[in-house]
């Protein structure tokens, strides 16, 4: 092949590679960095629904337990001597609260 052959193709091929090359890897630094943003605010909703979810069952045990504790049944359970008499009024609470269910 001659010199000026040569270098005319060397030419031709960077003049039709170099920039595709370019185009290539601006294409996947943008493309790249803007999926990592989506992906980011993705996961930060996600992280903000379940924080919502626990606060709102933790807001329902809450609630639950404070009925439990405010029955009538379960606050005369409070003051009465762990003896074998106290022992059978309390399994029958347990009955009775169980049987609900």
């Amino acid at each position: 092949m001659s010199k000026y052959l040569m270098r005319l193709t060397l030419f031709s091929l960077s003049i039709s590679v170099l920039p595709t090359i370019f185009l290539g890897i601006s294409a996947y630094a943008i493309s790249s960095s803007s999926i990592l943003d989506k992906v980011t605010k993705s996961n930060e909703q996600l992280l903000s629904q379940t924080e919502i979810t626990i606060e709102q069952n933790i807001r329902i045990v809450d609630r639950t337990i404070n009925q439990f504790t405010n029955l009538p049944i379960i606050n005369s359970l409070n003051n009465m001597p762990l003896n074998v008499s106290g022992f059978q009024t309390i399994h029958d609470t347990n009955s009775i609260l169980t049987s609900g269910n």
